[in-house]
């Protein structure tokens, strides 16, 4: 690195040593302290180790979310990079089954976050929600900018989730979306409005 070298997967007569990292694990990690770090008052957990995929008769599969944030939203950190051009952009049917089981045995959540590293083939998802049920359960997709360290937005969206002030919401962030809100009609049509804009 020091003199501007790198490793190739090539064999040649020179012996050097690599240091090797978990991005996966690195990912999980900074994910993690970034949203402890902007918000303190929210009770985030790392790692968690709880709830078994098979209960009888023994306990067995331990399910291990990276991150569950109070007693309504399950988040888990994917170091992968999607894209548009790609099938489901890039999103994994084994990451969907496994975000399925969390919403399942962890029977308070109310939402799944899957975050994913923000690149530039990362989709404009206009419709970032998925429901696996109708009107219950929803995963939604967020980009998390390792260069800023935050989710854009995500302030808002634990907000209108947990009813609170977050400290990671600016209080311009803030002042906005609460006379946005209370500007709309609680309609369907207003309901869904204000969805959108939490999620935008």
């Amino acid at each position: 690195f020091l003199n501007n070298e790198s490793f190739t997967t090539f064999r040649g007569s020179n012996i050097a040593f690599a240091l090797l990292f978990d991005m996966n694990r690195v990912f999980e990690n900074y994910v993690a302290h970034c949203l402890k770090r902007d918000f303190p008052g929210l009770d985030i957990e790392a790692q968690v180790k709880k709830e078994h995929l098979i209960e009888y008769p023994e306990r067995k599969f331990l399910l291990m979310p990276d991150l569950k944030i109070g007693a309504s939203i399950i988040a888990d950190t994917k170091w992968k990079m999607l894209d548009s051009s790609k099938p489901h952009y890039g999103i994994s049917q084994s990451d969907i089954y496994q975000m399925y089981a969390y919403g399942k045995k962890y029977p308070d959540t109310r939402e799944i976050h899957l975050i994913y590293p923000k690149v530039e083939t990362f989709p404009n998802l206009q419709n970032r929600e998925l429901h696996f049920e109708k009107d219950k359960l929803k995963l939604t997709i967020f980009p998390f900018s390792c260069k800023e360290g935050r989710i854009e937005g995500y302030g808002r969206v634990l907000e209108r989730v947990f009813n609170v002030s977050c400290s990671g919401t600016s209080n311009k962030e803030r002042t906005n979306t609460q006379e946005y809100i209370e500007g709309l009609n609680m309609t369907e049509e207003g309901s869904k409005e204000q969805e959108e804009f939490f999620l935008s």
